[in-house]
């Protein structure tokens, strides 16, 4: 929304899933949005709210290690601060909730996330 220091992102996308070693495996939605801010001249706060769900049948036996079956709302906040001409760092939290889409086959618990990005401006 330039040059509003907000941006907002969307996204979806569809895991089309095949077989191994002979098992179906049930395909795959995801979407979520990104909302953020310039709260200082080098500071932006992020939140998302993503979610994942099966499309068709359910699997009768469900392998969490390859993801099958697994349905999630997840959320994300997080903070990016630039120092430097082209380095920045960004911390991030992410959780989940059962608000849209309830959990499902699983392991659920919070993260955090530290990284630092290169940004090559023009």
């Amino acid at each position: 929304f330039y040059p509003a220091p907000v941006y907002v992102s969307g996204f979806t996308s569809y895991n089309y899933r095949t077989k191994f070693e002979g098992r179906s495996f049930q395909d795959q939605m995801r979407s979520g949005v990104e909302v953020g801010v310039k709260v200082k001249k080098a500071v932006w706060l992020n939140g998302k709210l993503v979610t994942q769900y099966g499309v068709g049948d359910r699997p009768v036996i469900a392998d969490f290690i390859r993801g099958d079956g697994t349905t999630y709302t997840g959320y994300s906040l997080g903070a990016y601060y630039e120092f430097g001409k082209h380095l920045g760092l960004s911390l991030q939290y992410f959780n989940y909730l059962d608000a849209l889409v309830p959990r499902r086959n699983l392991y659920s618990a919070g993260a955090f996330s530290i990284g630092v990005a290169y940004t090559r401006k023009r």
